[in-house]
């Protein structure tokens, strides 16, 4: 499928985010049970158990420890320390890896010796419990005070910290470790830090946004190309006293828990912030569901004023039912954002080709979801059936495909069947016309988005829905399952900027001053390899003009883009090494400064059925690597279907 199209069709696509803005709001969250006249700061969620973590202090906050309290019928536990409870202060808690370890700082005693300083310490929890917290090495801790440590995307870990060397009394910092456990720190600079003080860091999920808790108020700054925006403060709504600490985001991003000093009887207290319109979080407790009572079930009508109609979207008659018509048009349900549940629907389509289906977890301002959908034009073939995520506006099918993303199906033409989509934590099923059996497992979802909108959509083809409902479900656990990463990957890259390819000799390698002026970013590849660019850039849409013309395959494609790509390769002597490399859509392969490669494996390019799917397998390079430090650059470029690649070394055959 080629996304070429900036017409109603790419409405859909670039701008999901369909429900018209709201004004934000701050409102008190004054848990029974957990709000106190002692300050209360510092929330955590139990990604596994739904439990809330805090830091409870006196009213002068002096004196942190951290608590936790159970959702119960009778709504909040009588909050306690936690199991791995030490003997000094502690605060600062945070769940990561899907809630298998916790940061949190303390002053605890080590091997008989009470701690001086506020170091960064880990737990994690095994099949049997939590274990026995263990405390960052050197660089990570030093001689002075670690705040609010939180992990980021890339091995990231963000903390602030009065060490030497930074720009005013305490700074934001970042460390991560490498292959071998060595940590790096670096200082997050003066876009970030000022001479005064930057105590806590709170990355966004995707690792776009940074909040700041500066001098006792709330900053916040973007990640661009360049690197880090200037900060900036956030409004008065939020600021209101100078003394706003320990924010934390919702699952969507949409929604900022923090607490404040209310100056009054209750000392500090939790509020949130929701900078787009009111969400449904934090979670009440109780819930509201009585133990064994299933959630109500939302049917929302063809003529409902539910339904925001986008593209060529209509309500219509089909053979003798009032449904929706969509054809290069979105359905999107208005005033719901769903993150476990099931979603119920009728479909039907005349059409000889197309791509239709539900598109879920749809982000804030649309950039990013997930989306499944079926192409009746390939009715009982292996990819009748796609699941791709969404990745700032690009569909990534080309990437994830196989298993888990694409399947057969037999999808009936021209008369009515039903589809069934089951959405628990980072897993997905899909149910065709068969609800006791699956025609699709998605096993690990990808975009990241735990909780979003939810749309009906039509690429191309005729096609129609009814009796549409939707059912939320209580939220499991939030587990990935990554597959195996194989040995020989290539994880660590830098990527540049996006720049527009035709400007650009792409089989010219980079200069020294070109690459030494260039912004790199970071980046760590993803089970079972991939770097993903779509993830840390806006998707091209080009209109591609061999899409349905063969004959154009070799014009100039405007609206093309570019990234280059470095990878380090240290060998020990001078060898021949082999590159199984899959990549989308073109790429430049570079070693040393020299030019070793070019392909071209955008969809419909090699032949008019050609898909461009990406797997190391698909092409190989022998690289002369000399002793020591080889510099690997690619230039990637992209048309559509899903921005990245794919690298792993072998030792080629004798």
């Amino acid at each position: 499928m080629s996304f070429s199209r900036r017409s109603a069709i790419a409405a859909i696509l670039l701008a999901w985010g369909l429900t018209p803005a709201t004004s934000s709001e701050v409102k008190p969250w004054k848990p029974a049970g957990i709000s106190s006249q002692q300050f209360e700061s510092h929330a955590a969620f139990d990604p596994k158990t739904g439990d809330l973590y805090f830091v409870r202090s006196s009213r002068s906050f002096q004196g942190w420890r951290i608590l936790t309290s159970q959702c119960t019928p009778e709504g909040w536990s009588e909050p306690k320390p936690p199991v791995f409870a030490g003997d000094g202060v502690e605060a600062d808690p945070y769940f990561a890896d899907a809630g298998r370890s916790l940061y949190f700082i303390s002053t605890r005693s080590r091997d008989g010796v009470k701690g001086k300083d506020l170091d960064i310490w880990r737990v994690d929890r095994g099949s049997d419990g939590w274990g026995s917290p263990v405390r960052l090495p050197e660089p990570v801790n030093s001689t002075g005070a670690e705040w609010f440590p939180r992990p980021a995307p890339g091995g990231w870990l963000y903390f602030g910290s009065d060490r030497a060397g930074g720009l005013g009394g305490t700074d934001i910092w970042r460390a991560r470790a490498d292959s071998t456990g060595s940590w790096t720190v670096e200082n997050l600079g003066s876009a970030v830090n000022t001479p005064g003080d930057e105590y806590e860091p709170l990355p966004s999920a995707d690792g776009s946004r940074l909040v700041v808790m500066a001098d006792g108020s709330l900053y916040e700054t973007r990640k661009t190309e360049a690197g880090w925006s200037p900060r900036i403060k956030l409004g008065a709504e939020v600021n209101a006293t100078g003394t706003e600490i320990g924010a934390l985001f919702s699952p969507s991003g949409r929604s900022l828990l923090f607490s404040r000093d209310t100056k009054g009887a209750d000392s500090g207290e939790f509020f949130v912030w929701h900078e787009t319109g009111s969400e449904a979080w934090p979670p009440e407790c109780p819930s509201g569901v009585s133990p064994g009572q299933s959630p109500p079930t939302l049917s929302i009508p063809p003529d409902s004023s539910r339904w925001e109609m986008e593209g060529e979207a209509k309500v219509a008659e089909f053979q003798g039912r009032k449904c929706l018509y969509l054809n290069g048009g979105a359905a999107t349900v208005k005033d719901l954002e769903l993150r476990d549940g099931v979603i119920d629907v009728d479909v039907a389509t005349p059409a000889a080709r197309g791509f239709f289906g539900i598109q879920f977890r749809i982000s804030t301002g649309g950039k990013d979801a997930e989306w499944v959908y079926l192409r009746q034009h390939k009715s009982g073939l292996p990819d009748a059936m796609q699941y791709t995520p969404v990745l700032n506006t690009g569909l990534n099918w080309q990437i994830y495909n196989g298993p888990g993303f694409t399947g057969a199906v037999d999808i009936p033409k021209d008369a009515w069947f039903h589809l069934r989509l089951e959405l628990a934590g980072a897993q997905a099923k899909l149910y065709v016309k068969d609800l006791d059996k699956p025609a699709l497992v998605m096993n690990d979802l990808k975009s990241g988005v735990q909780k979003g909108q939810v749309a009906l959509a039509v690429l191309i083809g005729e096609t129609y829905f009814s009796n549409f409902e939707v059912r939320e479900t209580p939220d499991v656990p939030w587990e990935r399952h990554y597959p195996p990463m194989p040995a020989g990957t290539l994880s660590q890259w830098s990527l540049s900027p996006a720049y527009d390819a035709l400007a650009r000799n792409l089989e010219r390698p980079l200069s020294r001053s070109e690459r030494a002026a260039i912004a790199w970013q970071d980046v760590e590849a993803e089970p079972p390899g991939f770097v993903v660019i779509n993830r840390y850039r806006d998707s091209p849409h080009p209109r591609v003009t061999f899409a349905n013309d063969f004959s154009k395959r070799l014009e100039p494609q405007p609206g093309t883009k570019v990234v280059y790509a470095r990878a380090i390769i240290v060998s020990d002597h001078e060898q021949i090494k082999k590159l199984d490399i899959g990549y989308s859509d073109e790429v430049s392969v570079f070693l040393n400064d020299k030019i070793l490669y070019r392909g071209r494996s955008a969809q419909n390019f090699r032949d008019p059925g050609f898909l461009g799917i990406v797997n190391p397998e698909n092409d190989a390079i022998y690289l002369p690597l000399k002793k020591g430090r080889n510099e690997l650059m690619l230039a990637l470029s992209e048309l559509g279907g899903g921005w990245g690649f794919i690298c792993r070394l072998e030792d080629p055959a004798p």
